[in-house]
């Protein structure tokens, strides 16, 4: 395993050998508390779950900022950052993500 990177909502894993495949993992929870701990919003968490959330309305913006373009733009970043050979048909990238 090259290696595991963590953030905010998401983590990637690069496997050492080839074909160098990559996982993308995404947790919205996390990516909403990362969000309100920015916000310095209090809220309480029980395993992956929010119990209890000062400010309701601004945990729905948040959730609802979470779209699937922004989800795929980090994808997008990390690949690039990988992997920056993404010409012709030996391509390092995925077909299913622009190029």
């Amino acid at each position: 395993m090259v290696g595991t990177h963590q953030r905010g909502g998401e983590s990637e894993r690069v496997r050492s050998y080839l074909p160098f495949t990559c996982e993308f993992y995404f947790n919205g929870h996390n990516a909403i508390k990362v969000q309100l701990d920015k916000d310095s919003i209090n809220y309480r968490m029980k395993d992956n779950a929010f119990t209890m959330v000062e400010k309701p309305d601004r945990l729905k913006e948040i959730a609802q900022s979470i779209t699937g373009r922004k989800v795929l733009d980090r994808i997008n970043y990390w690949m690039d950052l990988f992997f920056r050979f993404d010409k012709g048909k030996y391509s390092t990238r995925s077909k299913h993500f622009q190029h």
